[in-house]
């Protein structure tokens, strides 16, 4: 009975984690709704008070909050994300390494008195960058 009961556990996780995951907003969140999200421990990816929420969530909980009534629009699903990760890909909207990099460099010299760049690692865009992938 207990070897049964594991496996039907493991099984069971094994569903949940094999669901992709998504990120949905929902506008206009009211206090209510916030309360409700961080009572219930969802995977809360961003929020902006009275304008949005937005959600990491499978396509199984979308489901339950649209049925209860949520109203919702789908911000990015995991296949775009790990496709937006890929060496070389910028994300629209956001800055890339080397444009960021140039705009500090600028910053620096015109305000000493408030700005010092340091160089305190090799993150990511600065790995891309420094390999010549753009």
């Amino acid at each position: 009975m207990k070897k049964i009961l594991t496996a039907l556990l493991l099984f069971a996780f094994i569903a949940v984690m094999g669901q992709e995951k998504m990120v949905v907003r929902i506008t206009n969140p009211t206090a209510d709704d916030l309360s409700k999200f961080l009572k219930e421990n969802y995977d809360i990816a961003s929020f902006k008070p009275r304008e949005y929420i937005d959600l990491v969530v499978t396509e199984e909980l979308h489901q339950q909050l649209e049925s209860a009534g949520y109203s919702m629009s789908v911000i990015q699903t995991e296949k775009e994300l790990k496709e937006n990760l890929k060496s070389g890909t910028d994300l629209t909207g956001y800055r890339s390494y080397s444009d960021l990099l140039s705009e500090l460099q600028a910053i620096e010299p015109a305000n000493p008195g408030i700005c010092k760049l340091y160089d305190i690692g090799d993150s990511r865009g600065k790995r891309i960058y420094s390999s010549g992938i753009r």
